[in-house]
């Protein structure tokens, strides 16, 4: 089974509180709503570096730090929809300078979503980031590239790494604090190491800028087996 892209949504909260992702209205894909056996994957990135992101049901994938200069945290984590799939991705660590992106995708292996471990990288104090590549181990599996960073600058991406899809982005700002959260999305038609390039068109990097990247690998359902039998019972 192929997996397709639903959509995505984000949020922001830029004085204390929870970052609340709607999952109704969701936007770019083939839907509007994640739907049972859909795959949610949040990525969270906050200006502060001292609590990691926790949201309620899902598994954690990623979480990493940087407190040197612009302190900066990002998380990904993922959660498979059941029977009533939730509205909305509430995390449950208030801060402020957040900023959330949730992408959905359906058609993964609803019992083995994650197809390769999630690999990560980060960098401080410097003035461009690096996508950490990854291997796939299915055909046709999705990667998924998170970046995450935070300056004292007004800060933009207006496209994603090479060949990517589906860019998503968020950004909060207080004062002279700024979290950004950017994800995208490919498919890898035969497995094997994948290496994103790093975010293109990158606004507001400076060598004070602090960056955190994970990048995901989905691993594609099943192929449900043909059912000849009708047709054979028709030939006949």
């Amino acid at each position: 089974m192929a997996i397709q892209f639903v959509g995505a949504n984000t949020d922001t909260v830029n004085n204390n509180g929870f970052l609340d992702i709607d999952l109704t209205s969701l936007t770019g894909g083939i839907g509007s709503s994640a739907l049972e056996g859909d795959i949610v994957v949040f990525a969270g990135t906050r200006a502060f570096f001292n609590e990691a992101f926790t949201v309620t049901g899902y598994t954690q994938l990623s979480d990493g730090s940087q407190s040197s200069s612009h302190e900066i945290r990002m998380g990904v984590l993922y959660k498979i929809m059941g029977s009533t799939p939730d509205t909305s991705v509430v995390n449950i660590s208030p801060e402020s300078n957040q900023a959330g992106i949730a992408l959905v995708f359906r058609g993964v292996d609803v019992d083995t979503p994650i197809d390769a471990t999630t690999t990560t990288d980060e960098g401080g104090r410097v003035s461009s980031s690096t996508q950490p590549a990854i291997t796939t181990v299915t055909d046709g599996a999705f990667v998924l590239a998170f970046l995450g960073f935070g300056n004292n600058s007004s800060s933009t991406i207006s496209s994603p790494p090479t060949g990517y899809s589906g860019l998503t982005s968020e950004k909060s700002t207080v004062g002279s604090r700024h979290a950004i959260g950017a994800g995208c999305y490919k498919e890898v038609s035969t497995a094997g190491t994948e290496s994103p390039s790093q975010y293109q068109s990158f606004s507001g990097y400076n060598n004070d800028s602090n960056w955190l990247a994970s990048t995901v690998a989905l691993r594609p359902g099943p192929v449900s087996p043909v059912n000849t039998s009708n047709f054979l019972a028709f030939m006949q």
